[in-house]
């Protein structure tokens, strides 16, 4: 039977999220397992995670593991309810580009022409901007970046911004300047904050901001009001996922010494904390890790931690780190 036949239930995007987030960490299973488990593909469950799409009766109860709140927070709706919605919504978007709702193909086209005249030139009519950009492949290395653009990096309606510590990550900052060039043939401008002791590495192109908007699936302005995510292009994969946590995690993750005594002797091991005021980074970090076998927690929606010696060994082994700061602290 196809997944729009079954019984669905609708409930807040942020329960939901709750709600599979925490079922996986109870079954303690990744994306993988759960989604075959299932019977659903990878990336429906992620949609299920970002609110995207209603749960079924299946997912729902599968994701319970007996936290009964959860069914006050839930309604169950017509198989069919997003036919109405959808129809409207569609009738919506065409009056507002056209200024009516075509009744034929030759209406369409018509209305078509006359929004490019009047205004679409405008928006994709790139004669007479003379500073281009070399097209990246999307694979490992451009995810490496994105993971660090999205951790540390911004984007204005000009400019791509990465910000470092001009002296903890002065290595790092090379390393990070040479992969923009590698990917889009720019040669990033180093500009130092001294009493911030911080390092920008700025790209101003304004057919490369529109290109990392447009294809690569970034977005301009404040990533945590506009709580980011990361491209389904990388979700979809689990290579390049891997790689994209390394740069999240190079640029706002850390590796902890923690110390303690017992009977007089001082111990210690490394945890490594990656933080984030976006929840739908966070989500992805913990799934993939949890998807490469590495144990792993989240604190307050906003931490993620790997605590035991085991599986900061692992995430070094699996994903791995291009930052020397963390590879030293790892290697005390």
């Amino acid at each position: 039977m196809a997944e729009s036949c079954i019984k669905r239930f609708k409930i807040d995007a942020k329960y939901q999220r709750e709600l599979i987030i925490g079922g996986l960490a109870i079954r303690r299973e990744g994306i993988a397992d759960a989604s075959k488990n299932l019977n659903i593909s990878e990336r429906t469950l992620r949609d299920w995670i970002r609110g995207k799409f209603t749960v079924t009766d299946n997912g729902f109860n599968y994701f319970l593991c007996g936290r009964n709140k959860f069914k006050e927070y839930a309604k169950s709706i017509d198989k069919y309810w997003y036919v109405k919605k959808g129809a409207r919504l569609g009738g919506l978007a065409k009056y507002k580009k056209y200024g009516y709702v075509s009744e034929n193909e030759d209406k369409r086209i018509t209305g078509w022409r006359k929004w490019w005249q009047r205004e679409g030139f405008k928006k994709y009519n790139f004669i007479g901007k003379t500073k281009s950009f070399k097209l990246p492949r999307l694979d490992e290395q451009l995810s490496e970046l994105t993971g660090i653009i999205l951790g540390d990096g911004g984007l204005s309606k000009y400019q791509l911004v990465v910000t470092l510590n001009s002296e903890d990550d002065r290595e790092y900052k090379n390393y990070v300047s040479r992969l923009i060039n590698k990917k889009f043939g720019v040669k990033p401008k180093e500009y130092f904050d001294k009493k911030a002791r911080a390092v920008n590495l700025v790209v101003s192109r304004k057919l490369l901001i529109d290109y990392l908007v447009g294809k690569i699936g970034l977005v301009r302005g404040n990533k945590t009001k506009n709580q980011i995510s990361v491209p389904e292009w990388i979700t979809d994969s689990p290579t390049l996922s891997k790689k994209c946590v390394r740069g999240l995690i190079d640029t706002d993750g850390s590796v902890v010494i923690h110390r303690y005594d017992v009977n007089k002797k001082t111990y210690s091991y490394r945890k490594i904390d990656f933080v984030s005021a976006s929840k739908p980074l966070v989500d992805f970090v913990f799934l993939t890790l949890l998807d490469s076998g590495i144990k792993a927690r989240m604190f307050k929606d906003r931490h993620v931690w790997i605590d035991s010696i085991e599986s900061v060994k692992k995430y070094f082994d699996i994903i791995g780190s291009s930052n020397p700061k963390h590879l030293m602290r790892a290697n005390k």
